[in-house]
């Protein structure tokens, strides 16, 4: 049998929809704060993307930790490649550093979330609405720059990334995630009887990492040509 056929095509296509999502948020951000254009990368609409591209990541991530049958693998590689995209952006540009950002969250979060691991659903899943609700109100408190404060959230003053996804409130996003999966995916397969024809948001699905990993070098290549060859100009 194709592998392809035994993929749950929906958590796919929710992948491929969130990563595109993000490749064009991204693109506007390049736009805005690399290439000095007039475009404004935390508009309403912008941020909106960006904020629901997240968002559906994380809860098919959270989804997915469900279903994997390796989730220490899981751990070890996004830990290894986030490690590694630190080090990367730290050697571009420090003050855009990436220090904890969606890989780093994810790991994080796979690991925390096996203490969840014998949790029903139900209760999974109010730990999880639980956490987002609270979050607004412990965001709000003073916090001393740790890493612990960091990682929580609650000294954004102490971030330089350009890519932040700290526990509070994404992890409750990953816990409402783990929820669905156990409580719709129980027999590890579609919940829908059909299964449509190859699409685009369906390929990206299949090869996030992959996907993340390049579109941002990409993007910046393919906007720095169009810049110099187009345009006749260089980044400042």
């Amino acid at each position: 049998m194709d592998p392809h056929k035994r993929r749950i095509w929906e958590l796919d296509m929710l992948k491929g929809l969130a990563l595109l999502l993000m490749i064009y948020y991204h693109t506007v951000y390049d736009l805005d704060v690399i290439f000095n254009y007039p475009i404004d990368a935390s508009s309403f609409f912008n941020d909106l993307t960006a904020k629901a591209s997240g968002s559906l990541f994380i809860f098919t991530a959270g989804v997915s930790s469900y279903l994997s049958k390796n989730n220490a693998k899981r751990v070890l590689r996004l830990a290894a490649i986030a490690l590694g995209i630190t080090a990367a952006t730290y050697l571009v540009n420090p003050g855009m550093m990436i220090t904890f950002g969606i890989l780093h969250f994810l790991a994080v979060s796979i690991l925390l979330g096996l203490l969840f691991s014998r949790f029903p659903s139900w209760l999974t899943l109010l730990f999880g609405v639980a956490l987002i609700a609270a979050s607004p109100t412990l965001l709000s408190l003073a916090a001393p720059s740790r890493w612990i404060y960091f990682l929580l959230g609650l000294a954004p003053g102490f971030a330089v990334s350009s890519d932040y996804y700290p526990l509070l409130p994404w992890f409750g996003i990953f816990l409402c995630g783990n929820a669905a999966g156990k409580g719709l995916y129980q027999r590890r397969q579609s919940l829908l009887s059909f299964v449509p024809p190859d699409n685009w948001f369906i390929w990206v699905g299949r090869h996030t990492l992959a996907v993340y990993l390049v579109h941002q070098p990409l993007i910046i290549g393919v906007l720095y040509l169009i810049n110099l060859v187009v345009l006749g100009a260089t980044v400042k």
